[in-house]
């Protein structure tokens, strides 16, 4: 079996906007550190619990707790992926 590829900043950050509802609102001017979920899409609990799936299926063949990505709307985009590339296993 093929060892897994490393998991890196820049993929994990693809994977947090790319899980969220609105990834076209995403563009070369936005900035991580500011950027949040919400600007994205995340408005609720409901669309928090659709992101954090949306990511665990985007990063295998890592695994992720659902508690373990920052979900909140209030949460930058930059802070998503960290919880994602801090967590993933």
């Amino acid at each position: 079996m093929p060892d897994k590829p490393v998991l890196t900043p820049d993929f994990c950050l693809h994977v947090v906007v790319n899980s969220t509802p609105k990834p076209s609102r995403w563009n070369a001017q936005s900035n991580a550190s500011t950027t949040t979920l919400f600007d994205l899409g995340v408005v609720d609990s409901s669309a928090s619990q659709v992101f954090a799936q949306a990511v665990k299926s985007r990063i295998f063949p890592w695994h992720i707790d659902d508690s373990d990505v920052a979900s909140s709307a209030s949460t930058t985009v930059q802070a998503a992926a960290n919880s994602v590339m801090n967590n993933a296993f």
